[in-house]
C-alpha cells in the first residue's frame, strides 16, 4: 500500500501544513470507504484504515482522526461491537500518549461516547461524555470565559444524562451539575 508511506511523509515533513494533511487524510479515508461498495469487502476496507492507523505516530492528531474514522465506518457497517468495542471503551487509556489539543481530545471522547451510545453501552458512554465535559469545564475556567454550548453539546449532554440513568454505576447525579456546560444548558432551558 503506497498510501501509508505518503501519509507518513506528510505527517513528518508537513507539520506546518497540518490542515492540508488532515484534509488529504480525510479524502483518502473516504476513498477507502467508498471502495467497500464497489470492489472491497468490509474487512479489506477496515484493514486499510487499520494499517494506516498503526503506522501513524502519536505525536500528531492524525492517529485520532483515523481512529474516529474507523469507528464511524464500523458503526455504519454494524461491526463496531465485533471488531473494536473494547478499544473504544478504553480510549482514554489508549490515547493517553497521543499529542492532542484539549479540543481534539474532547472531540475524540465525544465521538467514542456517541458510538458507544449507539451500541447501548451506557456506562462507558457516560464515562466518556463526562470526561469530555469535565475537560471543557476546566478549559472554560482557565480561560475565564462563559461557556456557550452548541446544539451538539446540548444533544451530547442529554445523551450523557440518559446514559447516567441507564448506568448502574452512577449513583449520584450531583457531579453532573458541577460541569459548566450542564449548568449553562440548565439556565438557558
Amino acid at each position: 500500500m503506497l498510501t501509508v508511506p505518503i501519509i507518513k511523509y506528510m505527517e513528518a515533513e508537513k507539520k506546518g501544513e497540518i490542515t492540508k494533511v488532515k484534509a488529504t487524510l480525510d479524502k483518502w479515508l473516504k476513498f477507502v470507504e467508498s471502495l467497500q461498495t464497489k470492489n472491497l469487502s468490509v474487512n479489506a476496507c477496515f484493514e486499510s484504515m487499520l494499517n494506516l492507523y498503526l503506522a501513524l505516530a502519536s505525536d500528531t492528531s492524525l492517529k485520532a482522526q483515523v481512529f474516529e474514522e474507523m469507528i464511524t465506518y464500523l458503526v455504519k457497517v454494524g461491526q463496531l461491537r465485533q471488531v473494536m468495542i473494547k478499544q473504544v471503551e478504553d480510549v482514554i487509556k489508549l490515547s493517553a500518549d497521543w499529542q492532542l489539543s484539549k479540543d481534539e481530545r474532547v472531540k475524540l471522547y465525544t465521538h467514542c461516547a456517541n458510538a458507544l451510545n449507539e451500541e447501548g453501552e451506557s456506562t462507558p458512554a457516560f464515562k466518556l461524555y463526562f470526561e469530555a465535559f469535565r475537560m471543557m469545564s476546566v478549559q472554560v475556567k482557565q480561560s475565564n470565559k462563559k461557556v456557550a454550548p452548541t446544539k451538539t453539546d446540548t444533544e451530547n449532554v442529554e445523551k450523557m444524562v440518559v446514559n447516567a440513568i441507564k448506568s448502574p454505576t452512577v449513583l449520584s447525579f450531583e457531579e453532573l451539575m458541577t460541569l459548566d456546560v450542564v449548568k449553562e444548558i440548565e439556565t438557558t432551558s
